[in-house]
């Protein structure tokens, strides 16, 4: 393991030279540093994935809107009460119903 710690970061884009011949019998040791490397292979891929058009814009919106419930209410008394003023905002309800 001493002195491997460039055989980790390197590419090998052909797989036959020394080098890479080397490295594939270090990863096969299954240390826990291969373990990592084959998860940081795998991960690479996220990077070229092509995301869809998905936001969480909605979740910040309640998000926003819950901390604004909260900074204007200074405090509840319980957990059920809070519970209540966020679904009845939330669901734009009105609280004096009748």
């Amino acid at each position: 393991m001493a002195g491997s710690k460039w055989a980790w970061l390197r590419k090998y884009p052909d797989g036959r030279s020394a080098e890479a011949v080397s490295f594939r019998a270090l990863n096969q040791l299954n240390l826990k540093t291969s373990r990592a490397w084959c998860i940081k292979e795998n991960f690479t891929q996220f990077w070229s994935y092509s995301h869809h058009k998905i936001s969480n814009a909605c979740a910040e919106g309640f998000n926003s809107a819950i901390q604004l419930i909260k900074a204007n209410a200074r405090g509840f008394r319980n957990f059920t009460n809070y519970r209540a003023r966020i679904l009845f905002h939330c669901a734009k309800l009105d609280l004096a119903m009748g």
